[in-house]
């Protein structure tokens, strides 16, 4: 059965940007290919989406 998932309210975890980042595992990618990234994501009309479980374990996936 799924973990309850807990909505993060004011304080965001991540930027838009950072969001994209994680869900591509871009972390240690250039700057250069960073921003490629995000505007593909951007091009494509998908949203990073966290998820974060009762562990505080933080996910981030793309969805339209």
């Amino acid at each position: 059965m799924p973990l309850p998932l807990t909505p993060i309210t004011q304080s965001a975890r991540q930027t838009y940007d950072e969001g994209i980042i994680d869900a591509c595992l871009s972390h240690d990618a250039s700057q250069d290919e960073k921003k490629r990234n995000i505007w593909i994501v951007d091009a494509l009309g998908l949203q990073p989406v966290s998820l974060i479980d009762n562990n505080n374990v933080e996910q981030t996936a793309l969805v339209h």
